[in-house]
């Protein structure tokens, strides 16, 4: 049994440009959610992220804090630091989490040495820590851990009904959960025919048409879907936000539509873009440059919200039936799927192919806009370019996701031959980014499997 803490009328820190201006819920609502224990395995691959030492100084062969090593198929650190000699680091682990340690293995770093160091399966333990050689004004020791991703590309068979792409014939609207005690979830609905109409589904999970036009009229304004907060180039999504900085996401073709952002647990954002679902922490736990993917879905969500502990989505087709997951209205007009939010991981694994260029003028020495890397599964990128000469295509990333920027390779890149390069199955980081070394247009593109 789980307590959940699922919408909060007091949005405390989390208002974001995404939403808009977004009315709060009516009132706060949470719920107990009965689940049997097997199913915690099926939410979601496991991701363990974070850092013994983040740009801090350290005292030589003074081990740091113990950082978890067990339980993930991919295993790896990245390691820096800012001496202007090489500095020699030794990994121990605690094999049995007794307390007692043994040597893993030992690395030097050049000068200013930055280094991606992959564990191997054999290397197993239940505790991980790191000694330097010598003082360091300051060094990072981030790891990134994740489980395997065993999901195909297919939603579940309890999202059936749910519009896809191509859908024509559909009903959606606005959802809006009302407080003074109403304790309905109004729907400010648009059915197939074009027609508008104000619903209210019930306690019950009864979706009943209401003939209140003047409520109709506040919901739209006040649930209304902000516009223009995303955009979309030829290479990707693209976001840019109130410190104006740029961050691009992964495309599959489907157009962003609907609501882009909500909270549905506290202080936690659905974020919806390019048919991908993300999890988008509140601006007091990191903001935009934490988001993480959920699933891809590519279908045609128009809203969504928490009510009584349940995710409810509009932008259901004219024809889907009244189910264990679809509730259709009482004059048959208009329904919405109504679910948990946890079984969003079952809607396909994450996915896109795309990048932050794409037949783009490029400037020598000038980084291009950051792009989404955390949260997917075998990664590659395919780099072209215009030029009559070869271009070296340096990659950096954000491994820490706090802003700071890591060689990670440069590639060369012949005129008229485009190069792609496999990252390692155990490769991630927050964010990733290219520089080149000639004025060109050019093309990136990523793709994740």
């Amino acid at each position: 049994m789980l307590g959940c803490d699922d919408t909060a009328k007091s949005e405390f820190l989390n208002k974001d440009k995404l939403k808009g201006n977004l009315a709060a819920p009516g009132q706060s609502q949470s719920n107990l959610w009965f689940i049997k224990a097997a199913q915690l395995d099926d939410f979601g691959p496991a991701l363990g992220r974070g850092a013994v030492w983040l740009n801090d100084e350290v005292k030589a062969n003074t081990p740091s804090d113990p950082f978890l090593f067990n339980g993930f198929a991919h295993r790896a650190v990245h390691l820096n630091h800012h001496e202007d000699h090489e500095v020699t680091f030794v990994f121990e682990i605690d094999r049995l989490g007794t307390g007692s340690w043994d040597k893993l293995l030992e690395i030097t770093l050049p000068p200013l040495g930055n280094t991606w160091l992959e564990f191997k399966p054999e290397e197993q333990g239940a505790w991980i820590r790191i000694k330097s050689g010598s003082n360091l004004s300051s060094a990072t020791a981030f790891f990134h851990f994740r489980a395997a991703d065993p999901r195909d590309t297919q939603p579940a068979t309890i999202f059936n009904g749910l519009a896809r792409q191509e859908t024509k014939s559909t009903s959606s609207g606005l959802l809006l959960t009302r407080g003074a005690g109403l304790k309905t979830l109004r729907f400010a609905a648009t059915d197939p025919s074009g027609q508008e109409a104000c619903y209210d589904l019930d306690g019950d999970l009864n979706l009943k048409h209401t003939d209140d036009a003047k409520g109709l009229a506040q919901t739209k304004e006040q649930a209304a879907i902000p516009q223009n907060v995303i955009s979309e180039d030829a290479a990707s999504i693209i976001y840019v936000d109130e410190k104006n900085n740029r961050w691009r996401l992964p495309t599959n073709g489907a157009a962003s539509q609907g609501r882009v952002c909500r909270e549905v647990c506290t202080e936690r954002n659905l974020l919806n873009a390019g048919g991908t679902f993300y999890e988008l922490p509140a601006q007091n736990a990191g903001g935009f440059i934490k988001i993480r993917p959920i699933a891809t879905h590519n279908l045609r969500i128009h809203d969504y919200a928490s009510y009584r502990g349940l995710l409810v989505m509009s932008g259901i087709t004219d024809d889907a039936p009244a189910g264990e997951h679809i509730i259709r209205s009482d004059d048959g007009k208009v329904a919405l799927w109504a679910g948990a939010v946890d079984d969003l991981w079952k809607l396909g694994k994450p996915r896109g192919s795309s990048g932050p260029w794409k037949n783009s003028a490029v400037k020598s020495g000038a980084p291009s806009d950051a792009y989404l890397m955390t949260g997917f599964d075998k990664k590659s990128v395919t780099l072209s370019h215009q030029h009559k000469n070869i271009v070296h295509f340096r990659l950096e990333a954000d491994f820490t996701g706090t802003g700071g920027w890591s060689p990670v390779q440069t590639l060369a890149v012949n005129p008229g031959e485009p190069l792609e390069h496999k990252f390692s199955e155990a490769f991630s980081a927050y964010w990733i980014r290219l520089i080149v070394d000639q004025d060109t247009t050019a093309t990136a593109t990523f793709t994740y499997e």
